[in-house]
């Protein structure tokens, strides 16, 4: 399916999400480094654990809000106080005036509204798209993330330190770009129920609690959330236990050399390579694992994907050999390749109409569940040997796995049902 044939909700969203993207990843991952210096490391820490809780309360209301109000009205005012606070960011960081602890309250303000907005924003995704082309959606949009990452991450690897004003400018204009595309083309995809709806879970009355219990009586999603905790944990052990392990016990040594040049590693620059390649691998063969994913049936695409993405982090955590390494984040970058989109269009059939924009607010938890696991692992690695810790790792990832078929088996029996009831 070609990216023309999407929706233009779709086609909206992907091209204004790889601008923010780009633009967010070219600041944000350098933010701890510029508050760590200006304001102490112990008040960057508090700080920042401030940010992550009002983007989880902004997520928790704006999923409520999206099903009971729509998503275009969420999207635009949420959307447009991100804007304001990132033109103030910009001036408490220009050549007039330099203002950290303003900087980092407008953040904590800014994460708030992006997530409000960002349930609704992929709600409306859902809204827009089928069973039949949600992989490919889901795919398409995973890739151009991770290729703004990737260029994101470079451009500010080399003008952070020494040009945030203008990056700030070059953010608040793409939000500013965002926020237009929405006002003008995006079209509303959701008309909530009417306040006269019989039905409990439809009105507009029901309160924040009502549907959040709603939403953690569905078994299966919690199952999936369940799955997605425990795999998405395993990626975070890179930068947490793996990323500890290799800069304990790689010494600088030559990866190879070509008559007087030689390339040296040492455990900080290898983690730079692999996650380096990882980028590359999801920017540069998406195109090829899509075509190959096309001949597979979705449970084998993300069985076998799973499967690939634990088993080349499971030898990560193991293996000191920086080629063995590399071959096993490339496998590990291909599996992931060949999960995700199956896994992101498995949410979107695991979400009612009525409770969408809830349902993908409690999804964005798993990201944070799965951070709380990778740092726990920090302090397990200094307690158990490595091979223990890998069997660990790959045993937790197999749960994983084991989890999300059993969704996909429930998935496909209620579907069966669905259609039984309709032949009667």
């Amino acid at each position: 399916m070609k990216f023309k044939e999407f929706h233009p909700n779709v086609q909206i969203r992907i091209v204004v999400q790889f601008l923010s993207v780009l633009a967010s990843t070219s600041i944000i991952p350098f933010l701890a480094i510029y508050f760590a210096k200006t304001i102490g490391e112990t008040l960057t820490g508090f700080f920042y654990i401030l940010v992550i809780l009002s983007g989880v309360i902004g997520g928790l209301i704006g999923g409520h809000l999206s099903d009971k109000l729509g998503r275009k009205k969420l999207m635009v005012l949420s959307e447009s106080v991100v804007l304001i606070t990132y033109m103030a960011i910009t001036l408490v960081n220009s050549p007039w005036i330099i203002s950290p602890y303003t900087t980092i309250t407008l953040f904590m303000i800014n994460m708030f509204f992006s997530g409000i907005f960002l349930p609704a924003a992929q709600a409306m995704m859902i809204d827009v798209s089928t069973p039949q082309n949600r992989k490919y959606i889901y795919g398409f949009s995973y890739w151009a993330n991770n290729l703004a990452m990737a260029i994101g991450g470079i451009v500010g690897a080399f003008l952070f330190a020494s040009h945030k004003f203008e990056l700030f400018i070059f953010i608040s204009s793409v939000t500013f770009v965002s926020l237009m595309a929405t006002i003008l083309f995006i079209q509303e995809s959701y008309t909530p129920p009417s306040h006269s709806s019989k039905e409990p879970h439809l009105s507009k009355k029901t309160t924040i609690f009502h549907t959040y219990t709603e939403v953690f009586k569905d078994r299966i999603f919690l199952l999936y959330i369940t799955a997605s905790i425990l795999i998405l944990s395993i990626e975070m052990h890179l930068t947490n236990y793996i990323g500890i392990r290799l800069e304990q016990n790689v010494d600088l040594q030559t990866l190879f050399s070509f008559q007087e040049w030689s390339l040296e590693v040492d455990g900080i620059r290898l983690l730079g390579f692999l996650k380096t390649e990882n980028t590359l691998f999801v920017a540069f063969l998406a195109g090829a694992v899509t075509l190959f994913i096309k001949r597979l049936k979705d449970r084998w695409s993300y069985q076998w994907g799973a499967f690939l993405f634990v088993s080349g982090f499971t030898v990560l955590s193991f293996s000191l050999n920086p080629w063995i390494l590399f071959i096993a984040i490339g496998i590990a970058s291909i599996g992931e390749l060949m999960y995700i989109p199956v896994k992101q269009a498995y949410l979107a059939n695991l979400a009612p109409d009525h409770a969408r924009s809830s349902y993908m607010a409690i999804d964005g938890f798993s990201y944070y569940f799965a951070s709380i696991v990778g740092a726990l692992f920090i302090t397990l690695g200094t307690l158990l040997s490595a091979p223990i810790m890998s069997f660990i790792i790959f045993t937790s990832g197999l749960l994983g796995i084991f989890c999300f078929s059993r969704v996909m088996t429930n998935i496909e029996r209620r579907e069966e049902g669905m259609k039984e009831k309709k032949a009667m």
